[in-house]
């Protein structure tokens, strides 16, 4: 190769031994070349190619442009760069270990990388790219970023660390801010992080961005973390945010997007996180934690707490498998905490249709200031949501609020949310209750054309208890929640109504359909004029107040009726048996007095134990002739009557 321009010092050669390597590496860098097998050679910042002792270089930026495409320059010690750019040329810096135990130190001082149709791997190195916000591209004009990876260009950090911090913050500023990781072009490039690698990425305005492929959209982008690797985006203004086509792949490995100030942790990606993996995307408060389109979670745990607009956002296909996922904290400004929905393409001129099914996994849905789950429709197109009865879902303590301003139904169905033509079914150990809605489903709303199935433990639990105000009775059921027809048992009881009580009549439009495996399912007709709004609730009768002055009266005795001779038969078995009353002694109660509550009778359809249908029986009377001496007989009677509804709760 030719020299470079600056005057070269002249070293002494080192002879190859046999094979082109180098016989002795009394240097801090060395180069394999891949057609000779020779050898660089760099000491105290001079270097030379062996074969051709007429030409030495004096920095590692030299030992790079000089280097042939496919060639290994190994580093011994610590080294610094100016930057790196890459051409149509594939190289490999490595780390050599074999003589300490630490990894040698990399530093950028001036610039990043620039590879455009290249292949970069840095192997065994302790990398940093820190107060660097440009790259050493001055041609193409791509310098807003620390690294560029343009048309179809790699970059692999293998067993390798590398911190990027831009070091200003003003480098996080939506308009003018600097990109760490750019991916450019529109043939398709890819970050591998891999063999216990670990990627470290903070005050940039994106950790990693691209610009989609709209002018080839069959091409891809990739972000691949693996073998116990990590990718860590802290205190960026975003996380990894885009257009469409960008897989994420998080295998046997840790993902963290925290603390972006600006807007998602990840947008518009294909997201896998699977094999034992943990991903953390959490205090993103400006946007969502993630909005993927195909979201698939194996074998895994996922976190996404305290996000501004929503802990999970899908607009493909998302799976939770064997897996545990929790959403909580989600604040006022968005959709919902779980948002399933349709995306627009924006390149293939298609529509995304989200769907989520959740098998043999935990998921944790609460404390959120929005709808826990909403299965959406847009663009005419609705979605779904299916839970297996493996799966322990827990929806609770979630609050429906309009506060974002732009979503007209976030102040519906506080713990689940079935628009337009969309299904929902739940698994049996699904539990939907103690949510709020600002104006109506507290824990549930089916819009017009929407369907779920459920089973009967999803609103009541193991005898979960009513939160509301301090309440604590037993939920024992789902009830009408409307606007203006709130369920309100301890204010006005108009609007008690269990909505699967046989004796309510179901609002036009509205069917329950009871499917023969143990589970129901409540269909609102898409012609419906409005849809079902309900809250896991109870209902009972109150307890007579004793200091109460205008009891019920008891009513007067009609001698007629009685017959002393003969016995006062029960009307309704199920009541107790009346006790005779004593012949010296009337029976003349002062207050009336309720009998105690019965349990459900044994023969009563199965359906109607999800809510413990109320009875009305009438009660026993008791009549007593006595006969006095004297001027005639006189007929008195003492009567009782005892009227109740069962007590539900």
């Amino acid at each position: 190769p030719a020299a470079v321009t600056d005057t070269p010092s002249v070293q002494p050669a080192v002879l190859p031994a046999a094979g082109g390597i180098a016989a002795e590496d009394p240097y801090g860098i060395s180069t394999m070349l891949p057609d000779d097998r020779s050898q660089f050679v760099i000491n105290a910042g001079s270097a030379m190619i062996d074969g051709n002792d007429d030409v030495i270089y004096s920095t590692l930026d030299d030992a790079i442009k000089n280097a042939a495409s496919g060639s290994t320059i190994k580093v011994t010690q610590d080294s610094t760069c100016s930057g790196i750019t890459l051409d149509n040329k594939d190289l490999t810096i490595e780390g050599d270990t074999s003589t300490k135990d630490s990894k040698p130190k990399l530093t950028f001082t001036k610039e990043g990388i620039y590879l455009k149709n290249s292949k970069l791997s840095l192997k065994n190195l302790d990398a940093a790219i820190t107060g660097v916000t440009s790259t050493p591209n001055h041609v193409d004009g791509l310098t807003w970023m620390g690294i560029c990876l343009n048309q179809k260009s790699d970059l692999t950090l293998d067993n390798t660390d590398l911190v990027m911090d831009s070091g200003d913050p003003d480098a996080t500023k939506t308009d003018t801010g600097k990109d760490a990781i750019y991916m450019a072009g529109n043939a398709g490039n890819s970050l591998n992080i891999t063999n216990d690698s670990h990627l470290t990425i903070r005050n940039y305005r994106n950790a990693i961005a691209w610009n989609g492929t709209k002018e080839n959209p069959n091409s891809k982008y990739e972000i691949n973390v693996t073998e116990k690797s990590s990718l860590t985006a802290d205190g960026n203004g975003a996380g990894i945010v885009g257009l469409e086509s960008l897989d994420v792949l998080v295998d046997d490995s840790t993902l963290t997007i925290t603390n972006c100030t600006d807007r998602s942790g990840i947008n518009g990606a294909n997201v896998k996180i699977v094999n034992g993996s943990t991903a953390n995307i959490s205090d993103n408060h400006e946007g969502y934690g993630i909005h993927a389109n195909d979201l698939l979670v194996e074998d895994s745990t996922l976190t996404a707490n305290n996000n501004g607009y929503g802990g999970i956002r899908i607009t493909g296909k998302g799976q939770f498998t064997n897996s545990t996922v929790t959403v909580t904290g989600t604040e006022d400004k968005g959709n919902a905490s779980i948002e399933i929905t349709i995306g627009k393409n924006e390149h293939k001129d298609q529509y995304l249709t989200g769907s989520l099914n959740v098998k043999n996994s935990t998921l944790n849905v609460s404390d959120n200031n929005a709808t826990g789950i909403a299965c959406r429709k847009r663009y005419g197109l609705s979605t779904s949501l299916t839970i297996d009865d493996a799966s322990v879902v827990t929806i609770q303590n979630n609050h429906a609020t309009p506060k974002n301003g732009f979503n007209t139904k976030g102040d519906i169905g506080g713990g689940l949310r079935i628009e337009e033509g969309s299904t929902a079914k739940l698994g049996r150990n699904t539990i939907i209750n103690n949510n709020h809605a600002d104006k109506a489903g507290d824990d549930l709303f089916i819009l017009p054309g929407g369907t779920l199935t459920f089973s009967v433990r999803n609103a009541t639990g193991d005898g979960h208890t009513l939160n509301d105000d301090g309440c604590g009775h037993t939920i024992d059921g789902w009830y009408t929640d409307a606007d203006g027809r709130r369920w309100d048992f301890h204010g006005d009881q108009n609007y008690v109504e269990d909505i699967l009580d046989g004796t309510i009549t179901l609002p036009d439009g509205v069917a329950l359909v009871e499917n023969g495996d143990g589970t129901y399912s409540i269909i609102v007709s898409a012609d419906a004029a409005e849809g079902l709004a309900l809250k896991a609730a109870h209902a009972e009768l109150p307890t007579p107040d004793p200091d109460d002055p205008d009891p019920t009266p008891t009513p007067a005795p009609d001698p007629s009726e009685n017959d002393p001779d003969s016995p006062v038969l029960p009307e309704d078995p199920a009541n107790p048996p009346v006790q005779d009353a004593r012949p010296d002694e009337p029976v003349m109660p002062e207050e009336p007095e309720l009998p105690p509550v019965q349990d459900a009778r044994a023969d009563e359809p199965a359906v109607q134990n999800i809510h413990a249908l109320p009875q009305t029986g009438t009660s026993l009377f008791a009549a007593l002739a006595m006969a006095l001496s004297g001027i005639a007989l006189m007929a008195a009677g003492a009567w009782a009557s005892l009227t109740g509804k069962k007590a539900r709760h």
